[in-house]
């Protein structure tokens, strides 16, 4: 009997072969290409970078790639951010302050409205020290700051512990 090997994809769907051939081939835009693995189940978790800036969105995607447990979807500022948060409900956000279109600030205050994003962790990512500045209204509850430039364990520990939060 031919056993068709499946290979799963976040929490809800399995992929055959056929498919992973579609999707190595460019069907899908890069941002939403998925992390492939071998015959043992690997829990992902779903990161999502909302940064404007490219070589910034490298670095993070440099520091992931090795981590197949981690799937990674990118927006370039904080609208596209709010869009991709509600409809891939990430297990963790990492979020620059300073993008176009919304600030980290006016995203993460968007998206702690929301019920379906409302309880992801945030993770400010940035080179602006007025991330923790703020008083009353204008204090944000980050659940974590980590500061560019970054070191990957920082960046990594971060993030695990956001995951292991939810």
């Amino acid at each position: 009997t031919h056993r068709r090997e499946q290979l799963a994809w976040g929490r809800d769907l399995l992929l055959g072969r056929s498919d992973i051939r579609r999707l190595s081939c460019g069907a899908v835009p890069a941002e939403e290409r998925i992390t492939v693995f071998g015959g043992d189940h690997v829990q992902q978790h779903t990161v999502l970078l909302v940064e404007d800036d490219l070589p910034s969105q490298e670095l993070v995607q440099a520091q992931l790639a090795a981590r197949p447990d981690l799937r990674l979807l990118t927006a370039s500022n904080g609208r596209e951010g709010i869009a991709m948060a509600i409809a891939h409900e990430p297990s963790v956000i990492l979020m620059d302050n300073q993008m176009p279109a919304l600030t980290g600030r006016q995203a993460f205050r968007l998206l702690s409205q929301h019920e379906r994003t409302a309880d992801i962790p945030v993770i400010a990512i940035s080179a602006s020290a007025q991330l923790q500045e703020g008083t009353g209204e204008e204090q944000i509850a980050w659940f974590r700051c980590v500061a560019k430039p970054f070191r990957r364990n920082d960046l990594l520990q971060a993030i695990d512990e956001a995951i292991h939060r939810s």
